[in-house]
């Protein structure tokens, strides 16, 4: 098991919410080193735990509704206790999201003790398959926040 993981989430046929997609296509251009796994998950459920066993640091790329202006970039570091402590908010497994998928996670006892959330607002979630002028412009920002926040846990190599 590779200890660092770059999860995206989202449906690239919904609009921006194909971003994590998007970002992740832009890594796969970069050296990551061997250290770094990258998974396109699309819209899972609960299953997300079980990509998140045996991994160290997890990071997590997603739209993400903030009431902020498109295209913005949210950072969130999570921990296992304040998901553990979340409320559930659904009767109904069929309606389990991220944050359901990582409470299993902390209360089975595999949360990674680094997990990273960059959320991206987006301007449209409508059925069509570019991303919006907005997020689009985004994405070169967020694979440099990423990129950085690897090089600094020294997970990929240096530029040389």
């Amino acid at each position: 098991m590779i200890p660092t993981l770059i999860l995206a989430l989202g449906n690239p046929l919904r609009g921006d919410d194909g971003v994590g997609a998007a970002v992740l296509q832009a890594l796969k251009e970069r050296a990551l080193g061997p250290h770094v796994e990258l998974i396109d998950a699309g819209t899972p459920g609960l299953e997300t735990a079980l990509l998140l066993e045996g991994r160290a640091r997890v990071i997590i790329v997603d739209a993400a509704d903030f009431a902020a202006k498109p295209g913005s970039i949210l950072k969130r570091d999570l921990t296992a206790l304040e998901l553990e402590l979340r409320p559930v908010h659904s009767d109904s497994l069929h309606a389990a999201g991220l944050l359901d998928a990582l409470a299993l996670a902390a209360a089975l006892g595999t949360f990674p003790a680094r997990v990273t959330l960059y959320g991206v607002q987006p301007r449209s979630l409508d059925y069509e398959t570019a991303l919006s002028a907005e997020v689009r412009a985004a994405i070169p920002q967020l694979v440099e926040a990423i990129i950085t926040a690897l090089a600094e846990a020294q997970e990929i190599p240096p530029k040389s």
